[in-house]
This record gives structure tokens, sequence and C-alpha cells, in this order.
């Protein structure tokens, strides 16, 4: 029974893993890229309590198709 279940999820791995041709060739050529896009604020950690407070930005790159409909 082991050996028949191992068998057959070797089988379908196999299947899914070959499978795919999604990101096989390019699609797009060119790429646009916009940085530094900040969306959200962290607090600043104060390890001995000195009152001073420095937030800090957590920022985003996004790297989207060019011309993508």
């Amino acid at each position: 029974m082991r050996t028949l279940f191992l068998f057959l999820l070797f089988i379908f791995t196999s299947i899914f893993v070959f499978s795919q041709e999604r990101y096989v060739s390019r699609v797009f050529e060119d790429t646009v890229i916009i940085k530094d896009i900040v969306y959200s604020n962290a607090d600043s950690w104060d390890p001995v309590y000195t009152g001073v407070y420095y937030p800090e930005d957590i920022l985003l790159d996004v790297y989207m198709p060019d011309e993508d409909g």
C-alpha cells in the first residue's frame, strides 16, 4: 500500500512539475519599475526609553510589464 501511494505521489508530482508552461517564454519585453512607494509607517524601537521617536517609512517596489492591458 505504501509503495503504491509513493508511486502515485511521484507520478502526480511529475505531471504538475513538467506541465508548467507559463513562465517558460518571455511575454512582455519591457518592465516598468516604480520604486520607493511608502505603504506603511513603522514605530521606532527605543530600548533605553529616551523618549525619542523616529518613525520609519516602509517602502515598496512595484515591477509590472509595460503595455499590459
